[in-house]
């Protein structure tokens, strides 16, 4: 019983003022530097261009001690990531959730395709 309210207690619920979102997929990135250290942990929001058929950036954020909750919504077969930063509370649903662990800032690449200023915002 214990563990069920601890449980519980770990798992943000919906509060007033929760940003709302969804895209297609997500990536977790943890990016390391040429020696293998981990120089940053963050999430990048994409959704599917049909026009050029790929995936274009929305956008990105620190996810520096993976405070993120990830849970699989068997409903719809997708996933619902939430969490609480500085700015406010986020609920965020996608079909697609991706680990990746590489060498290179993968948002930063995309810049090449979309700059940051003209990407559509994930959030309002």
């Amino acid at each position: 019983m214990i563990a069920l309210i601890l449980l519980l207690g770990a798992v943000p619920f919906d509060v007033q003022g929760t940003q709302i979102a969804n895209c297609d997929y997500v990536e977790f990135n943890r990016y390391h530097d040429p020696d293998g250290r981990v120089v940053f942990n963050q999430m990048i929001f994409y959704t599917w261009d049909l026009r050029n058929g790929r995936y274009d950036v929305r956008g990105w954020r620190l996810n520096p001690d993976g405070k993120s909750v990830v849970t699989r919504n068997w409903e719809n077969l997708g996933y619902v990531i939430q969490w609480k930063d500085t700015s406010g509370v986020y609920k965020l649903t996608t079909d697609i959730v991706r680990y990746t662990y590489t060498d290179f800032d993968p948002e930063l690449r995309e810049r090449d395709f979309i700059p940051r200023d003209r990407r559509k915002p994930l959030f309002k």
